[in-house]
């Protein structure tokens, strides 16, 4: 891995929270003291007390880095899940072992100090004299401070002051669950939505090879009959054949492209196929919006309504139709293509071709979009109404 890499790594928003996060619970103890200071309660910063607190917190630290970098991602994640709980627990109860070692070593004697002291002092004052009745009735009954008192065993004596720290290390751990699992999940939709985007753009690149090869050669069959017949008709098909071609070469490439270029495609193809069949068989039929107004739409979305209206709704036998259209409005684009039935081929919208078409759509426009495919007066009507994207 790349330093580059590294540091983007390090950089990533699941980091950047544990850091403002630690950073906070650092500055407490001295964001208290100032605190302190100013409202008059305390007139010196105590360094003892805030040395322990982030000795403590060093503390806590290791186990959290230990659980966020190991034990996390290579054993629950994983699907561990029994080794998890178990190291987990080992390494909890060693760092608060330690946490209530270092506790003990600062301060956790100082109640047994006090005892001592007092102790002390009581025996003073039966050497004096001065209580000598109250000491004699003492004297006469066991008392728990017959020898100096002695500190417990470790951890018996701190089980009070060491519950918050359990809940806060319990909370740690829960709370790094939760954010790793939260991050991961915006992760995987990242990539998720990426494979989308690939499929799309493989889906893209099969349909830029499916337009119909016969097409092609069917065009250069007419184009080469137009040369000894019209050779200026011939000239101007080889350059509507040409940028049909740049177009689905190049400008396909693009995740978006503009509506109008979309429209200009579509009036090639529409030009092209024409040469195909006289007049007398077709009636073409275009009305699309002059103002696209920079509305941005996925590369060969309407292509495939078109190239099946010519391969399924036109018969050399009767006269034929093919209607398209393209409106928009404030918020949608509705695309209308509608072809006369040839009875020889009635399943134009039938089995694989929707399929595909629809689970396109979907990948492109999840359930913002709709279809309707449907025949009515002996016509093919397919409306397809999107929602606009503007550049």
């Amino acid at each position: 891995m790349s330093v580059t890499a590294k540091i983007k790594q390090l950089l990533c928003p699941e980091n950047i929270s544990y850091s403002i996060l630690w950073t906070i619970v650092v500055l407490i103890p001295v964001v208290q003291q100032v605190v302190n200071i100013f409202d008059g309660s305390s007139v010196e910063i105590h360094w003892e007390d805030m040395y322990l607190y982030w000795l403590n917190c060093g503390l806590l630290m290791s186990l959290f880095l230990l659980h966020n970098i190991v034990l996390l991602p290579r054993l629950l994640l994983r699907q561990k899940t029994w080794l998890y709980i178990i190291t987990v627990v080992c390494s909890a109860v060693v760092v608060l072992i330690m946490i209530d070692t270092s506790n003990f070593a600062h301060n956790g004697d100082r109640p047994f100090r006090e005892d001592r002291m007092h102790f002390r002092e009581q025996e003073q004052r039966r050497d004096m004299g001065a209580y000598h009745n109250e000491m004699r009735h003492h004297f006469d009954r066991p008392h728990i401070h017959d020898k100096p008192p002695k500190p417990p065993m470790l951890l018996m004596h701190r089980m009070g002051p060491m519950i918050p720290i359990v809940l806060v290390t319990i909370l740690m751990i829960i709370a790094n669950i939760a954010i790793k699992l939260f991050f991961r999940n915006i992760e995987d939709k990242a990539r998720l939505k990426e494979l989308e985007y690939q499929s799309i753009h493989s889906e893209l690149q099969y349909l830029k090879y499916q337009i119909n090869p016969h097409f092609f050669m069917n065009t250069l069959n007419n184009i080469h009959a137009l040369v000894d017949i019209d050779s200026e008709k011939a000239k101007d098909t080889i350059v509507e054949l040409s940028k049909l071609m740049r177009y689905v070469l190049y400008e396909t490439e693009r995740r978006f492209i503009s509506l109008a270029k979309e429209i200009a495609f579509l009036k090639h193809y529409i030009e092209l196929m024409h040469i195909r069949y006289p007049e007398e068989y077709l009636e073409i039929k275009v009305d699309m919006v002059e103002d696209t107004r920079n509305i941005m739409i996925p590369p060969l979305l309407f292509i495939s309504f078109v190239e099946n209206a010519f391969k399924h709704g036109v018969s050399y036998r009767h006269r034929s139709s093919i209607e398209i259209s393209i409106h928009t409005d404030e918020t949608n684009m509705t695309f209308r293509c509608s072809n006369s039935i040839n009875t020889q081929m009635s399943d134009q919208y039938h089995g694989i071709g929707l399929t595909n078409i629809q689970k396109r759509l979907h990948l492109l426009y999840n359930d913002r979009y709709t279809l309707s495919i449907e025949e009515k007066d002996e016509r093919f009507v397919v409306i397809l109404v999107l929602p606009i994207l503007n550049s």
